[in-house]
Parts: structure tokens; C-alpha cells; sequence
């Protein structure tokens, strides 16, 4: 999947920046403050889904995951919240053993440093999204 809008050499990977504007009424200096807020706060995410996955820490996996899971809808992050949303079903289950948890771990993790690093390079150039 690759959800990413692009108009000249303007982009965001892993967010749909249509969507996500539209999220925010189309105004692009709350987006960015939207952005911001996101990399600040979810920048450790992956770390703290891998810690909790190797100590078999159910509950912190499910609130990350939920917190996670409503944020990256928000921001638009489209493929990143497809793969939480299905971590998010398994572990509503309790099955902390199933067989695509490490697949979709893995999945997020690539995914959240991709739209991570699209953040912080737009936030860098402060450059308009459309």
C-alpha cells in the first residue's frame, strides 16, 4: 500500500495529506501543529510496543496500540493505522501468542519510522503541503 500525496517534490510519506488536512478543516499550520504533536509524543512508540512484546506485557501493548491505533487516523497516516488496527483486534482477543504478532510488529515498525522521519523533514523545511 502506499497512501502517500505528492504535487511537485512536496510530500509525506505514509500520510494521506489530503485527508489529513481535511482532518484539520484544510488549515496547514494546524496540520503541522497535528504533526508535531504526533512525533513528539509517538517518536518512542516502536520501542515501547517492542519492550512490551518481549516481556509479554499485554496491557502496554494494548494501550499503546489503542492510543496509536486513534492518532495515526487522525494525522491520516493510512497504512500505519491498518497495521494497528489489526494488532489492536488480536490483542482485544488476549492472544499475545498469535502468529501474525510478530509479522505486524515488524510491519508498524517500518511504518512509523517512515512516517516519523516524513515528519520530521517536513517540519524541518516548514515547506507548504499543497
Amino acid at each position: 500500500m502506499n497512501n502517500q500525496k505528492t504535487q511537485g517534490d512536496r510530500l509525506l510519506p505514509g500520510i494521506d495529506i489530503v485527508t489529513g488536512l481535511a482532518n484539520v478543516l484544510n488549515t496547514e499550520a494546524i496540520f503541522y501543529d497535528v504533526l508535531s504533536m504526533f512525533h513528539q509524543a509517538h517518536g518512542k512508540d516502536a520501542e515501547k510496543l517492542n519492550i512490551a512484546f518481549i516481556n509479554r506485557d499485554i496491557e502496554t501493548l494494548k494501550n499503546v496500540t489503542h492510543t496509536l491505533k486513534g492518532v495515526s487516523g487522525s494525522i491520516a497516516a493510512t497504512e500505519l493505522y491498518n497495521y494497528v488496527k489489526s494488532l489492536d483486534s488480536i490483542l482485544l482477543l488476549g492472544d499475545i501468542e498469535h502468529q501474525e504478532l510478530p509479522l505486524l510488529l515488524d510491519n508498524i515498525f517500518k511504518e512509523i519510522a517512515i512516517v516519523l522521519q516524513g515528519i520530521e523533514s517536513a517540519l524541518i523545511k516548514k515547506t507548504a503541503l499543497l
